[in-house]
């Protein structure tokens, strides 16, 4: 390949110890467009193995994973032997919510009903929806 800079990069095993090493990582190229000097950097970082474990507590594990993996690519960038350059970094940052309280804020007015074993709504007035209204939601097999 005829390219000038390019640096591809995994990121080191112990980011992820619970997993096989994967090709998470980043790619820089850089470009000189009208004499004016940029990186660009394609950042692929790790996903939420198990919602599960990532539900526990925020941020989770794997919060935490993707952070010192950003942290590891902007320190290399940084740090190298090339010439500091403005950059634009992108790619598949695995962003995840809070999927604790995104839970919460979405059933936060919701009852289970034991006469019924169905999951109900309730209404702004304070009064609950449930049996054969359309706002009930069956709990069985969630």
């Amino acid at each position: 390949e005829d390219v000038p800079t390019k640096e591809k990069a995994k990121f080191p095993q112990e980011f992820f110890p619970e997993c096989k090493w994967s090709r998470k990582g980043f790619m820089r190229t850089r470009w000189n467009i009208n004499g004016t000097e940029i990186d660009m950097i394609n950042i692929h970082l790790f996903h939420d193995a198990s919602n599960f474990m990532a539900i526990k507590e925020f941020p989770s594990v794997y919060t935490m994973n993707r952070r010192r993996a950003l942290h590891h690519t902007l320190d290399r960038l940084h740090n190298d032997h090339l010439k500091n350059i403005p950059f634009f970094i992108f790619g598949d940052f695995n962003f995840r919510l809070d999927t604790k309280s995104v839970v919460e804020i979405l059933t936060k007015d919701c009852s289970i009903s034991n006469s019924s074993n169905s999951l109900s709504t309730s209404s702004t007035s304070g009064s609950s929806s449930g049996g054969s209204t359309g706002n009930s939601r069956s709990s069985r097999g969630r």
